[in-house]
């Protein structure tokens, strides 16, 4: 279980240096555009 946590945390670190300069990229694009990447961004992470 503590593995899990420790490995979880590792994700959610390396997630959060990824969004945020997503976000800057992203951050120009309308709405839609920008929804779509990070619909990708989920399918490509979250699996």
């Amino acid at each position: 279980m503590r593995c899990l946590l420790i490995s979880l945390f590792n994700w959610f670190k390396f997630y959060f240096l990824i969004s945020t300069n997503v976000y800057d990229l992203v951050r120009n694009l309308n709405f839609q555009e920008s929804d779509l990447i990070f619909e990708f961004f989920f399918h490509v992470f979250g699996s």
